[in-house]
């Protein structure tokens, strides 16, 4: 599909200007370039463009001196007459910028002078027209067998709804091969997709209309890529590992995560905000919390006997690596720098540090937390993070520190068990929109590898969920045998 775009750089720049035109030189690709606001306005008003890119400096017209804000005021008068999707190239983005740029309606994306920046606005302007197709599937998980579902086409008209049967031995036998999933070493595999195989088998083939509406609306949307599954748990059974759910196609063997997103929510969650990348610009802050603590926590007991945490040689790397990766894109996404406590042996992380860090009056819009947490399935109350240092950590309660959190828009917990009950339900109790964890133990070495991959998905889909499965693909083609892609949970909050 044909793409019109209109280019207005000032006379001033004319290096950018020709950067832009030579790296949009595409056969699908149009470039209108204009220099000033005057013949930019002229050309909206008889051709709408699909496609806008202003720089910041622009002059009113051809006998006007180049006005620092002059693109700004060009992308207030070209809103006024045009929807097209607009970018504002600026040296750098400042909090003047921001500002201004966020009281417009649909205000343009703000983008900085860089190498990437041709790449960057030729993916946004092919994302304008590309078609979006998705069966966007909720089932909602009742501990008393009356679930319900419901089928809704975006990008094509589609919506089904109905409720399934889940008998009550099939609940018992799921929990049951749940627990033994979670204790396996090297038949995990093997239980994990008959897991998988037992949930669609129980859906589908117990429900036949659901699952003839389920491949009616697959079908319409194009096949088992283009579907979201989101199961709302009730805590009865949140242990279940829903996510090994097969695909009801025979054709495709693996899980239906490793096509697809697959996330959950929590049931009578509190409505989330906005997600991490909507809203008008604003500058989004990351707190990297790196918790080296390992040894003996006698608050905390692990079959009977004081819980023995082993020492984790990759954990510091990991926080050193995504500080990277967030200070890589930082003028890009709109980033702060990112900021690090922990993993320092002259300042280590007590409670008290960390409890005052996240105080913080501005929020942090992302938390990655990389260290020790527990766990315990017969008393999720007790859910903790482990910090302090080597030989000497202290348990801090997660219902201590998720209140501070509430303003987050995306909570990584790269530590084992973090993704069970005790940490998702306080999550979504205070209204936290997305937690990443693990719902088993987890080598740290691995935890580094799926936290590196996350992020760089994340930068460039700016979509949690995306970026969560895409990672899974990568661990499960890489480290297949290894249950880290298995293990990778997403609860997110709709909104």
């Amino acid at each position: 599909m044909a793409h019109t775009v209109l280019i207005v750089i000032g006379s001033g720049d004319i290096a950018l200007s020709e950067l832009l035109i030579r790296a949009l030189d595409e056969p699908d690709i149009t470039v209108i370039p204009k220099t000033n606001t005057e013949s930019a306005l002229a050309y909206i008003r008889s051709t709408p463009p699909d496609f806008i890119v202003a720089s910041v400096t622009l002059a009113a017209d051809r006998n006007s001196a180049a006005d620092p804000g002059g693109g700004i005021l060009f992308c207030e008068a070209a809103r006024a007459i045009c929807p097209a999707p607009m970018a504002l190239v600026t040296s750098a983005i400042t909090n003047a910028v921001q500002q201004r740029v966020a009281r417009m309606n649909s205000p343009p994306i703000c983008v900085v002078v860089d190498a990437d920046l041709p790449a960057m606005l030729l993916q946004q302007i092919r994302a304008v027209h590309a078609q979006i197709l998705r069966l966007d599937i909720t089932i909602r998980a009742d501990p008393a067998g009356q679930w319900s579902y419901d089928l809704k086409g975006r990008g094509f008209e589609f919506e089904r709804s109905g409720g399934l049967n889940v008998p009550g031995s099939l609940l018992g036998a799921l929990k049951m091969v749940a627990l033994a999933l979670s204790e396996a070493k090297e038949s995990w595999r093997e239980i994990f997709y008959g897991l998988g195989r037992s949930i669609v088998d129980g859906f589908c083939d117990d429900n036949p209309m659901f699952g003839e509406q389920l491949r009616a609306g697959m079908e319409a949307a194009g096949g088992l890529a283009n579907t979201r599954v989101t199961f709302i748990v009730a805590d009865a059974l949140y242990e279940i590992a829903l996510e090994a759910i097969s695909s009801p196609l025979a054709e495709l063997p693996e899980p239906w995560m490793i096509h697809a997103p697959l996330v959950r929510s929590v049931v009578s969650a509190t409505p989330a905000d906005a997600q991490l990348f909507e809203g008008p610009p604003r500058p989004l802050r990351c707190l990297i919390v790196c918790a080296d603590a390992s040894g003996v926590v006698d608050t905390l007991q692990d079959q009977g006997r004081p819980l023995v945490l082993a020492a984790l040689p990759h954990v510091r790397k990991e926080c050193e690596e995504v500080r990277r990766l967030f200070s890589r894109v930082a003028h890009q996404l709109g980033f702060d720098e990112p900021r690090v406590v922990g993993g320092d042996d002259n300042a280590p992380l007590t409670q008290a540090l960390l409890l005052d860090v996240l105080r913080d009056p501005t929020p942090w819009d992302v938390v990655h937390y990389a260290g020790h947490s527990y766990h315990s399935r017969d008393n999720p109350g007790q859910a903790s993070l482990i910090v302090g240092q080597r030989d000497k950590p202290v348990a801090v309660r997660i219902n201590e520190v998720a209140p501070y959190l509430r303003r987050s828009k995306l909570v990584y917990l790269s530590s084992c068990n973090s993704g069970n009950a005790g940490f998702a339900f306080e999550a979504a109790q205070q209204g936290i929109p997305a937690i990443v964890g693990f719902r088993w133990g987890v080598r740290d070495d691995y935890a580094d590898i799926h936290a590196r991959l996350f992020y760089r998905k994340l930068f460039k889909d700016r979509a949690i969920d995306t970026a969560l499965w895409k990672t899974r693909r990568a661990m499960h083609r890489f480290m297949r045998d290894d249950r880290t892609w298995a293990s990778s949970m997403l609860v997110m909050q709709s909104h």
